[in-house]
């Protein structure tokens, strides 16, 4: 006798890529449709800078809805221990555009009405208010099909199979997630600050929000250190919980050393611009060592149990042989 391994179901990664899809017709549409607008064709800075913002915004709303589509497919997959055929990929896929354009249209028609009774003031906290409404829309247009979808069509039974590095997947995503959801709420104010000295980096936002995966590095290594090294489910629950923990601690480090390395430069380093550099690599040294073991910590300290010992014969299936 001998034991073979069962091949994990794809479906998670399908909706994920369904997902990807959906989600570059959409921002493909957006994009034409507002650089034909008459302000933006008549050009100015107030209008390139609108295009950046907005290209930085997609590219938030593409990594988050592929980690709630492949997470929350997971989540009902180990949940029901069944998969859905391809087409009810494809009505998720249909569905998720409609809910999409649905409430992106409703909630901007309630944001017009508000916002023309408002000062300045109050249109920036509705700035702020609408970040997070459009991620909760997300969140409906992703998970509501997928829950709709596992109550009408008739799934197929699955074997788990190896979860290692499909759950360590939707930990990174989700990670990097909320990294670009608070790099989209810090770098439009950051930019326009860096415009009241002269500094025009509108046109290097794009390559901020794809370059902010570097803040989720220490992160990324601390997770494949204190993995479990085998899953018989994904645990999409905990690797979530880790995805908020590890994401806190990292901001709060982050911030610290930046704080007490920039108080030190401004009393010795003032006007010093080789000390001040060598003082900003340092501080990069320091945020990583620090962050690493507490972050490889938060994410064993959640993840301990989840070995699937008591289940692993689940994850294998009983072959004919001779030993």
């Amino acid at each position: 006798m001998h034991f073979a391994k069962a091949k994990a179901s794809s479906f998670p990664y399908f909706v994920a890529l369904a997902v990807i899809l959906v989600n570059l017709i959409i921002d493909a549409s957006s994009i034409y449709r507002v650089q034909h607008l008459p302000s933006v064709m008549a050009g100015g800075a107030s209008a390139a800078n609108m295009m950046y913002v907005m290209l930085g915004s997609q590219w938030v709303t593409m990594v988050f809805s592929a980690a709630v589509g492949l997470g929350y497919a997971q989540w009902l997959m180990d949940r029901r221990r069944a998969d859905l055929p391809w087409y009810a990929v494809v009505g998720v896929a249909v569905a998720y555009v409609v809910l999409s354009v649905a409430l992106s249209y409703g909630w901007l028609s309630v944001q017009r009405m508000a916002t023309a009774r408002m000062g300045l003031v109050g249109v920036q906290v509705m700035t702020i208010v609408s970040l997070f409404v459009y991620r909760i829309n997300t969140l409906i247009a992703v998970m509501l099909p997928l829950w709709l979808a596992y109550r009408v069509v008739r799934g197929r039974m699955v074997s788990p199979g190896e979860m290692r590095w499909r759950s360590l997947l939707i930990f990174a995503l989700l990670v990097w997630a909320w990294h670009l959801m608070i790099v989209q709420l810090a770098l439009p104010s950051a930019l326009a600050a860096a415009s009241v000295y002269g500094l025009d980096l509108w046109s290097m936002a794009p390559w901020m929000y794809l370059g902010s995966f570097a803040l989720v590095l220490p992160i990324w290594f601390a997770a494949l250190l204190a993995w479990p090294g085998s899953m018989s489910s994904a645990y999409v629950s905990r690797a979530l919980l880790a995805s908020f923990l590890t994401t806190i601690v990292n901001i709060v480090s982050m911030l610290s050393v930046a704080f007490v390395v920039a108080a030190v430069v401004f009393r010795r380093a003032a006007g010093d611009s080789a000390m001040a550099t060598g003082a900003a690599l340092v501080a990069a040294l320091l945020w990583f060592v620090i962050t690493l073991p507490l972050c490889w910590l938060s994410v064993k300290a959640l993840m301990r149990d989840a070995t699937g010992r008591a289940s692993v014969e689940q994850g294998y299936r009983l072959g004919e042989g001779s030993a």
